[in-house]
């Protein structure tokens, strides 16, 4: 059999990490419905009389404040399993040494990454994520803008984003490196 050396067998993922993928996207969704709430009433009150205004506000604002209390409720599960496992523990203390990255970006990335032990390489983790570009060629007379994937994971990418936001926003090194490159014009090269 070729490359028998390379062959990885499957294992499912912890229990651990199922647990916190299950209880992030439970997270995501009670965060859209309160967004769902949320965003017509704040539209909504400039527009509407004030009467009609507090009786939206009457019936909207216990549904928001509930799910308020159930995101709550859902953190406080997900920090206690995060206790609870030592190596994911010390996996996203060294995730959290790295700046920009706090516990919540650093927890969907481990669970994404299965503990980093999905990809071998960081080369299909940046195409994976969606951060390597790609050039488009064909022969010598066509050439497009290099991009990235468009079958990338959108949630990782937007993740690793947030990230890279909050370095450029800080006193860092790094963001001293951007705003230099962006003093020169050279946008392109910081992203």
């Amino acid at each position: 059999m070729r490359h028998q050396d390379k062959l990885r067998l499957w294992q499912p993922a912890s229990h651990t990490i199922i647990a916190l993928e299950q209880l992030y996207a439970l997270r995501d969704r009670l965060l859209k419905s309160k967004q769902t709430l949320e965003v017509p009433l704040q539209e909504q009150k400039n527009f509407m009389a004030t009467t009609h205004y507090a009786l939206m506000e009457k019936y909207a604002l216990p549904a928001i404040q509930s799910i308020e209390k159930q995101v709550a409720e859902v953190e406080a599960q997900i920090k206690q399993i995060i206790e609870e496992d030592n190596d994911f523990k010390t996996l996203i203390q060294l995730l959290d040494s790295i700046p920009g990255i706090g516990e919540n970006i650093a927890t969907p990335i481990i669970v994404k990454t299965q503990a980093f032990t999905r990809f071998t390489d960081p080369k299909k983790f940046a195409c994976h994520a969606g951060t390597a570009p790609f050039s488009y060629t064909s022969g010598t007379s066509v050439r497009a803008k290099t991009k990235v994937s468009v079958y990338a994971d959108k949630e990782l990418k937007k993740l690793l984003h947030l990230a890279a936001i909050c370095i450029v926003r800080g006193k860092t090194l790094l963001a001293k490196y951007y705003q230099r490159k962006i003093a020169k014009k050279r946008q392109n090269a910081c992203y």
